[in-house]
């Protein structure tokens, strides 16, 4: 499968490089970004080291660009002109959609902090009002399923495999840490996977052959559930530690209910991703709402 290099987290490194080198300097650039010159030296140092390239020359012989910060300086303009463009394009054609829309979100994901699905919904409807909007929300393949059949025009979820009929868009991403009961000897101290191979694992079933989300292949599964509901009354048990989305989490967290079991390198992050059918004809409310992912995503 064909990966795309630029990610959700370079499009704002690249606006704050975008918007450093039009201020000409670091003390400049704070001011309309409105962050502090640490954060802003941190995120230029970030990209640097993602494109493999020094960008610009500081110190005190004042600030300057590179020949290849100057290029990609170019580049990054000419990117976000035609996001401009884009947005341009997309507002002419307010007066030209209306019909039925019905879209599938993946079940407790309303929590999650990512906007741009919500703000996305919001912006369709101020541009196309006369759409009749219809929100669907289960399990990742129960909403693949009413895709195919056409129940659903499109689906915004985790999703384990790759359907050859369906196409799938990134999004944005959602990272899973460990948890357990508080009452769970997990919940204090620090672990290692070695050492949490010796307690009961509990497995979100198909979530965990997402890619991305593969839980460590010493984990021994004792329990499983495929809704979220289940997997945390699971955990309420105190019997058993598992991957929850850090949203899904924080609520029972706040409770002092469930707490993050500390095990380095046990991460994951798994990637949000929008899916269609693949076909050459689709309704303008759901291109619609593609254009309006695809730019949210763009932003950042």
């Amino acid at each position: 499968m064909v990966r795309s290099w630029v990610q959700d987290k370079d499009i704002k490194l690249f606006r704050v490089f975008y918007e450093l080198a039009r201020a000409g300097g670091f003390q400049q650039a704070q001011v309309s970004l409105n962050i502090s010159q640490s954060s802003l030296s941190t995120s230029v140092s970030q990209l640097e080291t993602r494109v493999g390239m020094r960008l610009c020359n500081r110190g005190h012989a004042g600030f300057s660009l590179t020949d290849d910060g100057q290029s990609l300086f170019m580049e990054i303009s000419v990117l976000f002109k035609a996001m401009e463009n884009f947005s341009t394009n997309l507002a002419t054609k307010k007066a030209e959609i209306s019909g039925k829309l019905a879209i599938g979100i993946l079940e407790n994901s309303v929590t999650h902090p990512d906007q741009r699905i919500i703000q996305s919904l919001a912006e369709l409807q101020d541009i196309a009002p006369d759409v009749e909007l219809s929100v669907y929300t289960a399990g990742a393949l129960e909403l693949e399923t009413r895709v195919l059949d056409g129940r659903l025009h499109g689906a915004i979820g985790l999703f384990p495999h790759r359907i050859d009929s369906l196409e799938y868009q990134p999004l944005f991403d959602e990272e899973h840490r460990l948890y357990c009961s508080v009452e769970n000897p997990l919940s204090e101290g620090t672990w290692s996977i070695k050492d949490l191979s010796r307690h009961r694992y509990v497995s979100r079933d198909y979530v965990d052959e997402i890619e991305g989300l593969e839980p460590p292949d010493a984990f021994k599964s004792g329990a499983s559930s495929r809704h979220m509901e289940g997997l945390i009354l699971l955990l309420r048990t105190h019997k058993y530690f598992g991957y929850l989305p850090d949203h899904a989490a924080r609520p029972w967290i706040d409770r002092a209910l469930l707490a993050e079991v500390d095990a380095p390198n046990t991460i994951r992050t798994g990637k949000f991703l929008l899916t269609m059918r693949r076909e050459k004809h689709r309704s303008r409310p759901l291109l619609a709402l593609v254009d309006l992912l695809s730019l949210a995503r763009a932003k950042g």
